[in-house]
């Protein structure tokens, strides 16, 4: 899970179920701000819906602190010149992020 504003990696996670829509609803932004910005539509119960309805439901399966972008800069493959990296990680990625965890 990454953190853009403050640029940090949190994790190790997995899934505990399959994924699906507006699992927590309200996740991502407040009910308020989201009313705002006209990026959720409000159900009949009066919650916001989140920005990022596409959800799944993750449990932490190692407690690690965690990481600056430094630390896995070397892992992630960027885009240009921005600081935007690609998300999809292939196996050998995935074991050095996975070591990056565990290190610190």
């Amino acid at each position: 899970l990454f953190n853009f504003s403050r640029r940090l990696m949190y994790g190790v996670f997995e899934p505990v179920g399959p994924p699906d829509w507006n699992i927590m609803p309200e996740a991502w932004g407040s009910r308020a701000s989201l009313h705002k910005s006209g990026k959720g539509l409000a159900p009949k119960d009066g919650r916001g819906l989140s920005p990022f309805p596409a959800q799944v439901a993750v449990r932490r399966s190692e407690n690690c602190p965690p990481l600056n972008e430094s630390a896995f800069r070397d892992i992630v493959v960027y885009t240009g010149t921005s600081n935007h990296f690609d998300f999809v990680l292939n196996a050998a990625q995935v074991d050095a992020m996975l070591q990056q965890f565990r290190r610190y």
